[in-house]
């Protein structure tokens, strides 16, 4: 069966996006972006609005049939933007400046709003619950998802449904797969210690920058020559810091950077070689190296049966042939988090367009999603809950 799209829902929440576009907010600091949805959804009949933590919410829309049990199904969108100057030329941009949304979160609110908008309009039909879950700060720490899931909020529910803008895949299609489906992210710190001398003297001091190029250079290794080259992970250097005067030998060097994976193998086998390779180095030419590596979002797993729950909706939806099966991210998202606890599915929703220049990258200043995909979205996981609401 198909539900019935409203007619007007794309234009409601075209222009929700559009508002929350205009007024992005930084990981932990959404108060405005809550607000102004909380408000869009109780105008529209919502009112089981329940705050999680500062920010974050969610909303239950329960059927109006009469039955001893019903099935819950929880979906999530994330509220914030990134410390990005935007430069996209649209009539809507940022209004906070050096804040943007490039990471497209304001289509999965307008989505997920858009859900619920019309789930409410049916709930009288409705053949189970929905809970939807609007989620701070997923780009930065402290990630939001764990104090919703400390909340009580996947308690009652029977899987949960999370998606994401992808500029790689044209609008109007989708891509999901099970298993592994996003990285796990870590960060590292590595402070590499020496001695000071006189430059002219190197000998008699112990270079930090000397050691943490050496240390680099043997990082690169690690994936390179150390592990299997099919091993699924990623270790990339980013920030290097180190030194004072032309005239000293510097004797501390930081160096930071990160690991993605897609097993949990590979992830703590490269975490392993990172630290055992940075203090031996360093140890050989006379320094020292400590080593911190902060453990964040685990590998993303979609659930078997929650995968083929959005294939099969977007199959029905989209058609075959719009239903793709491309490899895993190597990002990482903290919806892999709600995984652990409930069955779970998370997929790719195209937003790429040549012909309105919606062809730039997640986190460019120039990204930006072909607004054609919200409905999509909203009619892909409207047919997938109502499938997951229906099944025995």
């Amino acid at each position: 069966m198909h539900l019935e799209f409203p007619p007007d829902l794309v234009e409601i929440a075209t222009r929700i996006r559009r508002k929350i576009h205009s007024l992005p907010e930084l990981s932990n600091q959404e108060s405005r972006t809550s607000e102004f949805l909380r408000s869009e959804l109780a105008n529209c009949g919502i009112h089981k609005i329940r705050m999680l933590d500062t920010h974050s919410f969610m909303v239950d829309i329960d059927s109006e049939q009469k039955a001893q049990q019903f099935r819950r199904i929880a979906i999530r969108a994330d509220l914030d933007a990134l410390p990005i100057q935007e430069e996209t030329t649209h009539n809507f941009v940022s209004h906070n400046p050096g804040v943007m949304h490039a990471c497209g979160h304001d289509g999965h609110m307008a989505v997920v709003a858009g859900l619920g908008i019309w789930f409410n309009s049916i709930r009288s039909s409705l053949p189970g619950s929905v809970r939807l879950i609007f989620q701070q700060s997923e780009e930065a720490y402290p990630l939001g998802s764990q104090n919703v899931i400390a909340s009580g909020a996947l308690d009652e529910v029977d899987g949960v449904i999370g998606l994401h803008v992808d500029p790689g895949i044209p609008a109007g299609q989708i891509t999901v797969r099970e298993g592994a489906f996003a990285a796990s992210g870590d960060e590292f710190k590595i402070v590499v210690q020496g001695r000071s001398c006189h430059a002219a003297k190197p000998h008699e001091g112990v270079d930090a920058i000397a050691i943490s190029a050496s240390v680099i250079q043997e990082i690169q290794k690690i994936r390179s020559r150390l592990t299997d080259p099919q091993s699924p992970f990623v270790i990339t250097v980013a920030k290097i810091n180190g030194g004072v005067v032309t005239n000293i030998v510097c004797d501390e060097v930081v160096i930071e950077g990160t690991i993605r994976a897609l097993d949990e193998v590979a992830r703590q086998t490269a975490q392993d070689l990172l630290e055992n390779i940075s203090q031996n180095m360093a140890a050989m030419y006379g320094g020292h190296a400590n080593v911190q590596i902060d453990r964040g979002e685990p590998v993303l797993m979609n659930e078997e049966n929650m995968t083929e729950l959005i294939r099969s909706a977007g199959r029905q939806v989209l058609g075959k042939e719009n239903v793709l099966n491309l490899p895993p991210w190597a990002a990482s998202d903290d919806f892999a988090y709600y995984g652990k606890i409930k069955p779970a599915v998370y997929f790719r929703l195209g937003v790429r367009n040549e012909s309105t220049d919606c062809v730039y990258g997640l986190h460019h200043s120039k990204f930006d999603l072909d607004e054609s995909a919200i409905p999509v979205g909203i009619k892909v996981i409207g047919q997938a809950v109502y499938n997951f609401m229906n099944a025995s």
